[in-house]
């Protein structure tokens, strides 16, 4: 499976890159990954619910395809 958040959103922490499965017009749900994981370990979840729902995923600001600024601290404890 091809996991490609295709959108981008330029905000104060740096380059967010983000995805929307599924129609646009269905209720909308949020999925959020974890420390320190990125939006692929929802990719089956959100696939499966993409069929009846609005599907928005995204990589938190320093994981996975997000920008990651020098300095940034993306440890548990931040």
């Amino acid at each position: 499976m091809t996991w490609d958040l295709d959108r981008t959103f330029h905000s104060s922490s740096g380059a967010v890159r983000w995805a929307e499965l599924g129609d646009p017009g269905a209720p909308p749900v949020v999925l959020l990954h974890g420390t320190p994981f990125s939006s692929y370990v929802w990719r089956g979840v959100a696939c499966a619910l993409a069929d009846r729902y609005r599907v928005l995923v995204w990589d938190m600001p320093g994981y996975g395809t997000s920008e990651q600024r020098a300095g940034q601290d993306v440890s548990l404890a931040a």
